[in-house]
Parts: C-alpha cells; sequence; structure tokens
C-alpha cells in the first residue's frame, strides 16, 4: 500500500462495513479467507515466488500501471480496466484462478442472497466485465444489471 501515490490508502471493504454497521445491515462474504487462500493451491512455488517479489521489489518511480488504472476507473470504462488487469503480471496465467472461477461460483450464490432479501453486492472492479464477468453471468441468468450513478 505505500508503493501507492495517493496521499490516502482507503479500504473500501472496511468503508462499506462501516457505513452499513449503523444501520444493522446484516453482512456476508462470497468467499472466507481460507478459499481466497486455496488459489495459490493451484499455482508453482516458483509462481507464487515470483510474485511476491514483484509485489515487495516493485519500483515505486514506475506508477505508469497504477495511474492507468486510476483514470479508467474514474472513467468508469470497466471494459479497459479489465484488459488492463489481464495483461499484468500478476494475473498472467491465472486469470481463471483469480478471475473466472470465482466468478462463476459468485454467479451460482448471488441469486440464492438476492432472493432472500434487497442486497448491495460489492467485489473488484476486474470481476464485473467481460464474457465470463459477474455482470455478464448475472444477464445470462435473465438478471437485468444497471451501473449506480
Amino acid at each position: 500500500m505505500q508503493e501507492y501515490t495517493c496521499p490516502v490508502t482507503v479500504s473500501y471493504e472496511m468503508k462499506l462495513m462501516e457505513a452499513v454497521a449503523p444501520r444493522n445491515i446484516s453482512i456476508s462474504g462470497l468467499e472466507t479467507a481460507d478459499s481466497q487462500l486455496e488459489i495459490f493451491d493451484l499455482m508453482k512455488n516458483d509462481e507464487i515466488e515470483r510474485l511476491l517479489l514483484d509485489a515487495v521489489s516493485s519500483d515505486s518511480s514506475d506508477h505508469a500501471q497504477e495511474a492507468a488504472m486510476i483514470t479508467l476507473y474514474k472513467q468508469e470504462d470497466i471494459e479497459g480496466l479489465y484488459e488492463l488487469m489481464v495483461q499484468s503480471d500478476e494475473l498472467k496465467q491465472h486469470e481463471a484462478a483469480l478471475l473466472t472461477t470465482r466468478n462463476q461460483h459468485w454467479s451460482t450464490l448471488l441469486p440464492t442472497a438476492m432472493q432472500k432479501e434487497p442486497s448491495f453486492i460489492a467485489v473488484g472492479a476486474a470481476h464485473l466485465p467481460g464474457e465470463q464477468g459477474v455482470l455478464n453471468l448475472l444477464r445470462k441468468q435473465g438478471y437485468s444489471v444497471d451501473a449506480v450513478k
């Protein structure tokens, strides 16, 4: 987080949880911490080592990808953000484990949750677009999905 050029970094998950706390609204997750860690079981040790070393040894003077992500996010260009993400070193050769498989799983869980009560679902922006993105998978099930402005 210290590598980001933003003056203040914020955990959106924590901000969302803080916002609903006074309203006494139930919160649930689409995954457990264990299921997130299991993603790495699908990777070879040298791939995990490369990802970790890249994360801790990144050149703080090169913020081009960060700036591009922020620009695309502010422009609400989720397709462009998705394309940038799948080209990143972190996702190369691991798109299925990090995005596609999780999106497919979530799209089977969400209808049950949404039928129980009105729901607000928050996922990372890279999970939204694409043929196998959460938005398209829900649309294929007959849901109407609109951006909130």
